[in-house]
């Protein structure tokens, strides 16, 4: 079991990586004093040393890399499990694997425990799995304590696609085929939001991001680039508009 000041140092490491959450990457010489005192964490405690060496190459943008040290990380019998999960997930998540990211989740849920339960609910959210959602809502509303903070966004998603006859698959594919766009811009910070249009009948999802114009309307092109190629249902019969709306920070 890590003692306090191994402890200390993991948080400290955090800490000073947290600071390239919004997308930017630490250059190589950061990324090689990153590795250098994770891999010194690792003699003490190496499943904290492991999820730090996986963070720097997810930041890196080094899958396998960032795969495999999650996955050791996970081997060592984690004491904080719940925190080495997230990350992995979220280092998933920056790599642009969204299914993955949720996978690895799910495979380690439970349903006593509402902190994997929320992450699970609020990733099955943001690729447009709005059953899978509701399961893990009404799972975590027997935890007293829990206020779903997602809850109206995922009713409103269920709603409009129930109503316009939108498989659960045609929505996370459409979800997934914004992200994809926005991620390739590295940027992590995405919020959706739902608006049904009943005079045209379709439903706008409305993807907020915090970045500058050029780069917005550079995404907004990439988006119709990829709708114009996408075969989805949906938006081949023009149910869905996704919007890329620039969003505070």
């Amino acid at each position: 079991m890590p003692n306090l000041q191994t402890q200390t140092l993991t948080n400290e490491l955090l800490q000073r990586l947290s600071r390239f959450e919004s997308g930017n990457e630490p250059s190589e010489f950061e990324a090689k004093l990153f590795l250098r005192e994770a891999n010194k964490l690792k003699k003490v405690s190496p499943d904290e040393g492991w999820m730090l060496v996986g963070i720097v190459h997810s930041l890196r943008y080094d899958y396998e890399e960032a795969k495999s040290a999650f996955e050791k990380s996970l081997n060592h019998s984690p004491s904080n499990f719940d925190l080495v999960l997230s990350n992995y997930s979220i280092g998933l998540r920056r790599l642009g694997r969204f299914e993955e990211s949720l996978e690895i989740v799910e495979k380690h849920v439970s349903d006593d425990n509402s902190f994997l339960l929320d992450y699970a609910l609020l990733l099955s959210l943001k690729i447009g799995l709005y059953d899978k959602a509701t399961l893990y809502s009404n799972k975590l509303s027997k935890f007293p304590s829990y206020e779903n903070q997602y809850a109206s966004y995922l009713i409103d998603l269920k709603t409009a696609c129930d109503e316009l006859n939108i498989s659960e698959p045609d929505s996370s594919a459409i979800h997934i085929l914004v992200l994809d766009a926005i991620y390739d811009k590295k940027i992590h910070s995405v919020d959706v939001s739902v608006r049904r249009d009943h005079e045209d009948n379709s439903l706008i999802l409305a993807f907020q991001v915090n970045t500058d114009a050029s780069t917005l309307s550079d995404i907004g092109l990439a988006v119709i680039d990829k709708l114009v190629e996408s075969d989805i249902v949906p938006i081949m019969e023009h149910k869905v508009t996704p919007l890329i709306l620039k969003g505070s920070s």
